[in-house]
């Protein structure tokens, strides 16, 4: 029990809170902080912006299958819609949600405006598009609404799991992140010759 509740916090947790040595925090705020990552979603997709992750935990969440950059073929040329949703197939139709993280710039919004008349061409296709100026405008809860409004009107049901349901889906991979780091960091120690009671000591006396 104690193991698992150190391994959970390794995840929960930003390294601040670990130094004060807060090790009593629930599953609930071990998934509050995979939330919180830039650049992973909560069930381990890497994605490029903290918007991209908004909209891929709130998929997984509602259990919503996804593909994150999934292959098109457009004119020949392989293109990666940030998340495809699949609805049938056969015929292939879905959703494509677009989030154009880059809008301002010249060439980023001329691409931008030829991914919007592709998608517009091919109608078992429903183009999703959101921007940072969503998420800025009035911030993230009023961000995943708009998501949740949005795919309710494609007839999508979104209902979210339960904690437990989210934390048998991921608990697997953070077991084995988990080991990775802990073998690690061991090793390093070994490699040092740092005692128990040498690392102690280190803990104790360390200041940011």
């Amino acid at each position: 029990e104690q193991i698992r509740d150190l391994m959970i916090e390794h995840f929960r947790l930003d390294w601040d809170k670990i130094i004060k040595g807060r090790y009593e925090n629930t599953k609930e705020e071990f998934l509050k902080y995979r939330r919180s990552l830039q650049r992973q979603s909560l069930n381990g997709t890497e994605v490029k912006s903290y918007g991209e992750k908004l909209i891929a935990n709130f998929l997984f969440e509602h259990n919503i299958p996804f593909k994150y950059e999934r292959n098109h073929f457009w004119s020949g040329i392989n293109y990666r819609p940030d998340f495809t949703i699949i609805k049938t197939t056969k015929p292939w139709s879905g959703i494509i949600i677009e989030y154009f993280g880059m809008e301002g710039d010249p060439d980023y919004d001329k691409m931008s405006n030829e991914k919007r008349k592709y998608w517009a061409g091919r109608k078992e296709w429903h183009l999703l598009e959101y921007s940072p100026w969503d998420i800025n405008r009035y911030g993230e809860a009023a961000f995943i609404e708009l998501l949740k409004k949005d795919l309710k009107d494609q007839e999508f049901e979104c209902k979210k799991l339960s904690e437990d349901q989210i934390w048998n889906q991921i608990k697997d991979r953070t077991i084995d992140n988990f080991t990775k780091t802990a073998v690690g960091f061991i090793g390093r120690c070994r490699k040092l010759f740092i005692s128990p009671d040498e690392l102690g000591k280190k803990i104790a006396s360390y200041r940011p």
